[in-house]
């Protein structure tokens, strides 16, 4: 056997119409979360929407339990008025997994939204479950929070509800009317914040917790001449992006590439930052993202040599053509075969794509195919596509292939 490693080319306001208290006006950031299946929420990305609701949802809560069925109505009541309803769990003893099995156990049939780092529902201020929020997605304002109405209390509970808190503000945000500011305090099951309380006490270090962070997940592409746009050189160069640092965080936008945790195998050299990790770094720049007084910038003292093969000198090195890119328009898959000419069966222990050009390709797919694959597979955009081998994409470019052999 034989192996070989190769490389491959706001400013905060309610809605237009809509009056809103200032004790109700509150504006949060941009994010995305992952829901109790799976799928992928962000949302900027329900901006066509007139309003999202928001629920707090928590395992084993009677409120959030008893709560649920007069959700569905409303949602149901509202049922295309572009009104989109979430549930939201950022209880830290809460996995996806009893989430999931507590929603089907209560027919919960809303995406629950995941908030492992707890951070949406800091920005939300939420203390309890079982409470409500409205959203404007174009200004992302909270429009409205409260209960969904007074049927329910602490060990008690009314045969019907007088005040209908969430079904008023949602008419009153849909008619362009004022939401009321007279509404009561949502009874709800109280939430554990470890680490925004630690935090509070204990300010989180630039040396000690954020480095590590930056060096770990980061600067491999945010250094001078990496693939980044800008380099993170310097605790002033860090602070001066540091908002901008949270907005992608939160989003997911970085660190690139992300992998959901949940789903298969554990999968090695995988970036992404730990729940522990995110509540570090989003609230170190919350706090002003400063650097212990007196104190020497290990950033400063990085340096990177930028080999053109970061797993050393390849065996084999094969060549895509290259390719012209216009400047601006829509550019379709483009399949272009590579031949490999080996005359011997080989492992391939890893494989890295080398960019001709970082600022222009976006990423790369690469597949491995027989001539049988032509018969057996057809033809897509004249290419035959076998099995997938790898891909490049900003920040992640190489792979490594286990040892184990199948027998």
């Amino acid at each position: 056997m034989r192996s070989f490693k190769f490389a491959v080319l706001l400013l905060a306001g309610c809605l237009a119409s809509v009056l809103c208290s200032a004790a109700q006006l509150k504006t949060i950031g941009d994010f995305s979360l992952l829901d109790h299946k799976g799928k992928f929420h962000q949302l900027s990305w329900y901006g066509d929407q007139k309003a999202i609701v928001i629920f707090i949802q928590g395992n084993g809560c009677p409120i959030v339990r008893n709560g649920a069925p007069a959700l569905k109505a409303i949602r149901d009541e509202f049922a295309g008025q572009g009104v989109t309803f979430f549930m939201l769990n950022p209880q830290i003893q809460d996995t996806r997994q009893s989430i999931a099995k507590e929603a089907e156990e209560f027919a919960y049939d809303f995406p629950i939204l995941v908030d492992e780092a707890q951070l949406v529902a800091e920005s939300l201020g939420v203390d309890r479950t079982a409470e409500s929020f409205v959203i404007d997605p174009k200004t992302m304002t909270v429009v409205f929070r409260g209960p969904i109405d007074d049927r329910l209390g602490y060990e008690t509970q009314k045969p019907a509800a007088k005040h209908h808190y969430l079904k008023d503000a949602l008419t009153a945000v849909l008619a362009g009317q004022a939401v009321a500011d007279d509404t009561a305090e949502a009874p709800g099951c109280i939430i554990n914040f470890p680490s925004r309380t630690q935090h509070r006490a204990e300010a989180v270090s630039y040396i000690d917790d954020i480095v590590p962070i930056l060096q770990d997940h980061c600067v491999a592409c945010h250094h001078d001449g990496g693939i980044a746009p800008w380099s993170m050189s310097s605790h002033v160069m860090v602070q001066g992006w540091s908002k901008m640092m949270r907005e992608v965080v939160m989003t997911r936008r970085m660190p690139p590439g992300q992998i959901d945790p949940h789903v298969g195998k554990p999968i090695v050299d995988v970036v992404g930052l730990t729940p522990t990790e995110k509540q570090q770094l989003v609230h170190w720049i919350d706090a002003g993202a400063l650097m212990e007084t007196g104190a020497d910038d290990p950033l400063t003292a990085l340096t990177f040599d930028n080999p053109r093969y970061t797993l050393g000198k390849p065996d084999m090195v094969f060549k895509v053509p290259a390719q012209s890119i216009p400047a601006t328009g829509i550019i379709d898959y483009r399949y272009i075969p590579v031949e490999l000419n080996l005359d011997e069966d080989v492992w391939v222990r890893a494989i890295e794509f080398i960019p001709g050009d970082r600022q222009v390709l976006h990423h790369v797919i690469a597949y491995l195919a027989s001539p049988a694959d032509k018969t057996v597979r057809g033809r897509r955009n004249g290419s035959a596509r076998g099995a997938s081998v790898g891909g490049y994409a900003p920040g992640a470019n190489r792979m490594r292939f286990g040892t184990t052999v199948a027998a």
